[in-house]
Parts: C-alpha cells; structure tokens; sequence
C-alpha cells in the first residue's frame, strides 16, 4: 500500500507520506477558520485523512471521510486512536453515481475534493455536478494537463474546463509527488446551493412534498420543516451523515455493532426520552456525527404524534434489523 498523505494520529504525524500535506492544510485553515461554529467536511478520496483529522482535532470538525480498503483500515484505526474527535469512514470506491445518489440527500459545510476527481468510476461530469450540489464552500484540487506521471490523462483538462468555468478563488499550487516539474492548483468555488431534493436514500417522497428546507451561514445552520398538519418546526442542524446513507454507502466507522449497541440500549442522543410518544423512528430519521447516533424529527414535542400508529419499542425492532444486514 502506497503511503500518499501523511497519517496523522494524536496530534502528530506518525508516518510521512509521499504528499505534501502541512503546506495545503495551512492554505485551508483560512477556509476553515471562518466558521464560528462546528463545521461538517466530506472528504471524498480522503486517503489517510490527514487533512479531516486534523480538521476535527482544530476546529470540532465532523468529517466524514469516503475511501476504500486498504487505506480505510488505517482510517478506522485513527479514528479508535482519536474517539473524542468526530470521524466518520465510508468504506466506497464511489462512482458519479454514487456521488449523485448522496447528492439527493446529504449536505455539508465544506466538500474536499483534492486529486480525486481524476480517479472516480464512471461519468466524472455527474461527480463534478454532485460535489457542488453537495457543500457550501467546495475544494478542489487536481493535476495540471502537463503532469507527466498524472492518473487520468484524457479527462484533466475537460474537468478544469469545468471547474475554471465556474466562479473561483484560486488558493494556492502545490507540489506534485507524480512530476517534480508540475504544480496542482487548489481553488476554492461557492456551492450551487441545491435544496436536497430527497429526505434520504430510497425515499419515495421528494422533500418538496414533506416541505423541508435548510439554512446556513457561517455562525449557524438549521433545518426547517412543515409538518403534514401544517405546524412549522425549525430543527438545529446535526453534522454529519444520515443512517440510511451509512448503509447504502459503505459505513466502516462506527461499525454496525456499535451503532447496533447505541439503539438497543437506547443510548442515542438527541434530547429523546424514549417514551413511545416518537412515532416515527427510522433508520433514516438518525443522523451519525463521528461515532454517536443522534436521534431526528423529534415528533414527541409536536402536536403531530397521534397520528402515528408506531411506538417506539416496533421503531427500533426495524432499525435494529437494518443495522444486522
């Protein structure tokens, strides 16, 4: 196994990779320093994750990191040696596709996407559309046309078309481990500001019928809601990703059997009393922020629960069998 980026464990590097990777995370601490709050990063090719971990141990980041074995063992393992920090691992060689499902769905505060777009499986273009839709603040990086020992060759030039064409703010260039001659550019674009146009993964009904709309800015975020009965309700944002996303997109970290353990021993947060006044529990109504479950559509404080036919106790038989799969 290739060691690219720096591992970065316990406030220190305990391996140097191939990568240059303290100059970059200098370049994006001025991205990250912005927010006056905690901040959620999907870092998609996260590799070892030096850029998210040390994200998270900084700033209360919650990242969640997408990366196929092999290099997602040693991304679990990190995050066992890091358990106050909010990590999160998805075990995915993900495809445009995937990216477009995710896209439906899930929203982050900032998206990296640093020389990995080059490498994605299938249409590049529907990953490219998918990571602006995806975050507020997008990173991108990738390697120049005259990168001579660069993945990916026929499509570098096509995918900064497409980016260039974009509003940007150039950040900085940066050495390449592929060519010493060459230098990759890293810049920063607005996201489009897409309304999720799903509640998650699978649903049937597109959140334009269940009226759910988020805001954010750099001191707040939130989620707004209409209920069927017309009730509006203003949800705090929690980071990180949905259950549902967990299970369709290679949740790694936390496993399934400590995700299992938290609904089973009720130990979800959330600010829930399990009362069996819910109604609604789901495997899509838990969002994970690093390693803790956290309970969503709290309905027990809505006039909404009486017409629901579910307890609690049927809701989690349902989750619990998801998560055995």
């Amino acid at each position: 196994m290739e060691i690219y980026q720096d591992i970065y464990s316990q406030g220190k590097v305990v391996q140097s990779g191939k990568r240059e990777c303290s100059e970059r995370y200098d370049t994006l601490k001025k991205v990250f320093s912005e927010y006056q709050r905690p901040f959620s990063i999907l870092d998609i090719g996260a590799n070892f994750g030096y850029f998210s971990v040390r994200a998270a141990e900084d700033f209360g980041a919650t990242s969640v990191m997408v990366q196929p074995k092999p290099q997602a063992s040693v991304l679990k393992r990190t995050c066992l040696e890091n358990p106050d920090l909010n990590l999160t691992v998805l075990s995915k060689r993900v495809t445009g596709a995937d990216l477009q499902v995710m896209a439906t769905c899930e929203r982050f505060d900032v998206v990296l996407a640093l020389n990995v777009l080059h490498h994605i499986s299938g249409s590049w273009e529907q990953a490219a559309d998918a990571i602006m839709d995806m975050g507020d603040n997008i990173i991108f990086e990738n390697p120049p046309e005259n990168d001579k020992g660069t993945c990916g060759k026929k499509i570098i030039k096509p995918i900064w078309d497409y980016f260039r064409s974009l509003p940007h703010e150039h950040l900085g260039y940066f050495s390449r481990h592929t060519d010493p001659n060459a230098k990759s550019e890293m810049i920063r674009l607005k996201g489009t500001g897409k309304q999720i146009s799903k509640a998650y993964i699978g649903s049937p009904v597109s959140s334009s019928k269940l009226k759910v709309t988020f805001s954010s800015n750099s001191k707040e975020r939130y989620v707004n809601k209409t209920l069927p009965n017309g009730e509006e309700v203003k949800y705090d944002w929690i980071n990180g990703i949905n259950l549902q996303t967990y299970l369709e997109m290679g949740g790694y970290y936390p496993t399934k059997e400590e995700l299992y353990a938290q609904v089973a021993n009720k130990s979800v947060k959330g600010g829930y009393d399990w009362d069996d006044t819910h109604g609604d529990i789901e495997p899509w109504n838990f969002v994970i922020n690093g390693s803790d479950l956290h309970i969503i559509d709290l309905n027990g404080k809505n006039n909404w629960v009486k017409e629901h036919l579910k307890t609690d106790a049927q809701g989690i038989r349902k989750v619990l069998r998801y998560l055995k799969k």
